[in-house]
């Protein structure tokens, strides 16, 4: 990974799956990997279809969420989706 740095501060985001707000702070926390964590949800309506303006129903109502983790040690980006993925199962 030439070129690149790694990093304590993270923003991921997590386009919806099925998964617990309390489940990943405890997942991070365990074991003293993160020194903060704060976890939003951002609750978002389809967009308009800029030719018609109604509603685009090919666009679910849905929700994400941004964590904001602050790891005890650096990592690189795809190290964070990793940690991120196999809590999720992936």
């Amino acid at each position: 990974m030439a070129g690149r740095k790694r990093s304590h501060c993270f923003c991921v985001t997590i386009n919806h799956a099925d998964w617990s707000k309390s489940c990943l702070g405890e997942y991070l926390t365990a074991g003293n990997l993160v020194k903060r964590l704060a976890i939003g949800e951002e609750k978002y309506s389809p967009p308009l279809d800029p030719d018609t303006g109604s509603v685009d129903d090919t666009v679910a109502v849905g929700r994400h969420h941004h964590c904001f983790i602050d790891f005890v040690d650096n990592y690189f980006l795809v190290e964070v989706q990793d940690i991120i993925n196999l809590f999720l199962g992936g």
